[in-house]
């Protein structure tokens, strides 16, 4: 992995555990480091947008949470998708 910062490294540990299909598939086409380093500037822009909007760092965090800490594949397989409803 090269170029994340810690942004890109906190995506890159959450995907492995919550993410892993996801993960395998992008690393097994080479796609992973590329993947991780739009996502580590995607964010880190739009934080930088809300604390220029005003907003605290842990307040513009908060808000792009699941961009950062993306839902598990149990939850919503496909990104994007709805959170499954919980069941027992």
């Amino acid at each position: 992995m090269t170029d994340l910062n810690a942004l890109g490294w906190k995506l890159h540990d959450h995907l492995k555990p919550h993410r892993p299909r996801m993960f395998r598939q992008l690393r097994a086409e080479g796609r992973l480091n590329q993947y991780l380093l739009d996502q580590q500037w995607s964010i880190s822009d739009s934080l930088a947008s809300l604390e220029d909007q005003g907003l605290q760092p842990f307040e513009a965090e908060e808000m792009l949470r699941d961009r950062i800490y993306p839902p598990s594949e149990d939850d919503v397989p496909s990104l994007g998708g709805t959170l499954q409803p919980y069941t027992d």
